[in-house]
């Protein structure tokens, strides 16, 4: 079993508690607290906010720390535009090889919702798709995605969205009697709720 590395064990304990929404938007992170936190050398901890940094997540403010960026409605439009262009062309490309496997696999996962499912799902049915670059681009959408709902909705996404669940049925159903149409238009309308949930 391949040995996970500091940097990669830091980097992942950082962003699951910026996705856990334990960092608020605008929140100030530095170096000194998170090498005391994560017990984890001066080099690695600056590797690991540089990382974040290059991935829009956080920002840097010379001498000051580093500033987790705020998510603006105009960037969450843009995300739902982005996710509608990924999905629905890795939609298409999964169609042909769907079966029994897959459905049984997206059943299962449509068991009991909220908001780490729901990622999974989307995730696991563009993962059908086959490319990895459809599921590269989704991924990091994603974590866009957990943000923006971890800093509009706070965190009541579980009680709250339950309309995705029927969406998810739907859409299997669809693509289990061929109607490739249909399970395009459910969803993209899956996709497009998020946003209205969060920023209207």
């Amino acid at each position: 079993m391949e040995r996970i590395s500091v940097k990669d064990r830091v980097y992942e304990e950082v962003l699951a508690h910026i996705l856990n929404g334990d960092y608020p938007a605008n929140t100030i992170l530095n170096e000194k607290d998170l090498i005391e936190k994560y017990s984890a050398s001066k080099t690695t901890v600056r590797e690991v906010l540089v990382q974040l940094c290059s991935q829009g997540i956080l920002k840097n403010i010379p001498r000051y720390g580093y500033q987790l960026e705020m998510i603006h409605p105009t960037q969450i439009r843009e995300l739902v535009e982005f996710r509608k262009t990924i999905e629905l062309a890795a939609l298409e490309a999964a169609y042909p090889h769907r079966g029994e496997n897959e459905y049984k696999q997206l059943i299962a996962l449509n068991v009991k919702i909220h908001w780490t499912l729901n990622n999974q799902f989307h995730q696991l049915l563009c993962s059908f798709s086959n490319n990895s670059f459809y599921k590269k681009a989704l991924a990091d959408a994603m974590i866009f995605s957990i943000r923006a709902s971890n800093q509009y909705y706070c965190n009541v996404w579980n009680q709250k969205r339950k309309t995705d669940a029927r969406n998810h049925v739907n859409l299997i159903d669809s693509l289990m009697t061929g109607d490739l149409e249909k399970a395009k238009n459910i969803l993209r309308d899956d996709i497009e709720e998020y946003m209205h949930e969060i920023i209207f």
